[in-house]
């Protein structure tokens, strides 16, 4: 298990849903409010270059249907 060293709690799982790094996962400090200390550390490597610009694509048809 891994644990953030400024609070020492077990750091949270989450998956990435906007931008180049959608899909990917990474861990993140568990401690909410403002005394998160904004740690982030990713479990996968970045996507290539062709899926980063093809969610980049997909991310700017979403933006522009919402509008």
């Amino acid at each position: 298990m891994v644990f953030c060293r400024k609070h020492g709690k077990a750091r949270e799982r989450f998956v990435a849903f906007e931008g180049t790094s959608t899909g990917r996962r990474f861990l993140a400090c568990a401690e909410q409010g403002a005394d998160n200390c904004g740690f982030v550390e990713w479990v996968d490597p970045y996507w290539p270059i062709l899926m980063q610009i093809a969610l980049l694509k997909l991310w700017q048809m979403y933006e522009d249907v919402k509008a």
